[in-house]
């Protein structure tokens, strides 16, 4: 299904779930995800905001999981959940999303 201007429009501006909106446009719950973070319909609205994606520790470079997964030191994730990523100075993408191993991986 071809979404209009105005379809893509509302999906950046609600606050529905994936699943919802995905069903009312009769598309996946990923290609509504790709509108919000703005890797799909760029040229549709550009005066609103995408969405980011979030940070986890263990799509950083940083990562090394094991017993001590942080090569920078940081928290330990397995305590301070893999999301503490989202507070950390230190977070660098990792250019490939493979997993590294790890409790998280």
């Amino acid at each position: 299904m071809r979404l209009s201007d105005a379809d893509v429009h509302l999906i950046l501006i609600s606050g529905e779930s994936l699943k919802s909106m995905a069903r009312r446009f009769g598309i996946s719950k990923q290609a509504v995800s790709q509108i919000r973070l703005g890797r799909t319909h760029r040229a549709v609205a550009p005066e609103l905001p995408r969405r980011t994606p979030a940070k986890f520790c263990t799509a950083c470079r940083f990562w090394r999981g094991g017993s001590d997964p942080c090569s920078q030191g940081m928290p330990d994730p397995v305590y301070e959940g893999k999301t503490f990523a989202a507070d950390c100075d230190l977070f660098e993408q990792r250019r490939s999303t493979k997993p590294t191993g790890g409790k998280f991986s």
